[in-house]
């Protein structure tokens, strides 16, 4: 789907919209995951958005992510393995009503650094006015230049997020780098089709 960027205030529904989505995927799919957590900026109290719920669901053994994908398609949900948002540890889905995305979905290993580097990131939003301040004034600025093209307002997000991820991790070294360019690839903007 290609649908421009457009951001939202933010809607003190969205919590609501995860937590149903979330009990519905547990319900039809009882016991598979590890945990299930919302994410990204509809997640984020007093933040702009696109008015698109992101979830990440921790697999306890990625071995089984072939049978999930194919389950979560069941239950409808799209995806595209040929698609630029998947990657090694990484899948992405997508779920739209009448021709608007409604949730997007990614699959990662639970604990794994593409796990922790996407529930930090939304954490440190939460908790730090200031971050979140800097990072909602970007996403203005970006959408104003790019006129709501999706892949353009993503990448021009990459460095913000980067540094900030870095920050962190150099603020408390427990917490995992990124190990590989892909790694902030996938998490900045959650990929090319997502555009949070």
């Amino acid at each position: 789907m290609h649908e421009p960027v457009e951001l939202h205030a933010h809607d003190p529904r969205w919590p609501d919209l995860f937590e149903r989505e979330r009990r519905r995927i547990e319900f039809h799919l009882p016991g598979r995951f590890a945990a299930i957590r919302h994410i990204g900026s509809t997640a984020v109290a007093g933040l702009l958005a696109k008015p698109v719920i992101d979830m990440i669901i921790g697999l306890a053994d990625y071995r089984e992510l072939e049978a999930v994908l194919t389950d979560l398609q069941a239950i409808g949900y799209s995806y595209d393995p040929g698609s630029k948002a998947q990657s090694a540890d990484r899948r992405w889905l997508l779920r739209h009503k009448a021709g608007h995305r409604t949730h997007h979905l990614h699959v990662v290993e639970h604990g794994s650094s593409a796990w922790s580097q996407r529930i930090d990131f939304c954490e440190r939003l939460q908790r730090d006015a200031v971050l979140r301040e800097q990072y909602q004034a970007l996403k203005v600025r970006v959408l104003a230049r790019v006129g709501g093209d999706r892949e353009s307002y993503t990448a021009a997000k990459e460095p913000f997020i980067r540094n900030s991820i870095m920050a962190q991790s150099s603020a408390d070294p427990r917490r995992p780098a990124f190990s590989r360019p892909g790694d902030l690839a996938g998490l900045a903007g959650r990929d090319r089709q997502t555009g949070s």
